[in-house]
């Protein structure tokens, strides 16, 4: 379930809610919502898991500059800090396939999250303004 302005569970169970809107609105360093990142990665395909017995986690495909596949936020009870998981997304050739190895970063504090995956994820391409001109201006006449 992905509501058009925000990240949302797709599980009820109240931590992964409080994750998903958190993670929605934390802002970066400069100045974007967490939501704004996780469309500028293309986000889809939400997936989660919340129990008392086992660690809850939240999951969604990415498409970024710098990395294509699944990222898992999952919260470690004890610890109070959560793992993130990068699972890249399969392809046909053997050798690019060997290089794309799973990456997990543990000890992750609830306020460095959107700076780690925007690092792993996105060259921030997304925040470099591009220009088109679409004609050229004319010259002012020269003053006498």
């Amino acid at each position: 379930m992905i509501s058009v302005k925000r990240f949302t569970s797709p599980v009820d169970f109240p931590v992964l809610h409080n994750l998903a809107e958190q993670l929605s609105e934390m802002r970066l360093p400069d100045g974007r919502r967490g939501m704004h990142l996780l469309s500028d990665l293309k986000f889809s395909n939400v997936e989660g898991f919340g129990s008392d017995e086992a660690n809850p986690w939240i999951s969604f495909d990415v498409a970024g500059a710098k990395f294509t596949g699944k990222v898992k936020v999952e919260y470690v009870w004890g610890a109070d800090t959560y793992t993130l998981h990068f699972e890249p997304t399969p392809v046909d050739d053997a050798v690019e396939m060997a290089r794309r190895q799973p990456e997990f970063i543990e000890d992750v504090h609830f306020d460095q999250l959107l700076e780690f995956i925007e690092d792993r994820c996105d060259s921030s391409l997304a925040r470099r303004a591009t220009v088109q001109v679409l004609r050229k201006a004319k010259r002012a006449a020269p003053v006498a």
